[in-house]
């Protein structure tokens, strides 16, 4: 089970949560994550990065 939590602050927030989403995609992790929680900034960057994911890339592992 592996779970992302992105944090509030605003646009500071949106910036780091942004640059901690990239690095798990250098690392090839975002397709492993199970849970993600977001709040304020965080769910800025949160939101996109599921809006951007395909309805494919979105359902669970079989």
């Amino acid at each position: 089970m592996f779970g992302v939590a992105l944090s509030g602050g605003g646009i500071r927030s949106a910036s780091l949560c942004l640059g901690a989403l990239q690095a798990l995609d250098q690392y090839k992790l975002i397709p492993r994550i199970d849970y993600l929680s977001t709040v304020s900034g965080g769910g800025y960057i949160g939101s996109a990065m599921i809006a951007d994911m395909t309805r494919q890339e979105l359902a669970p592992a079989k």
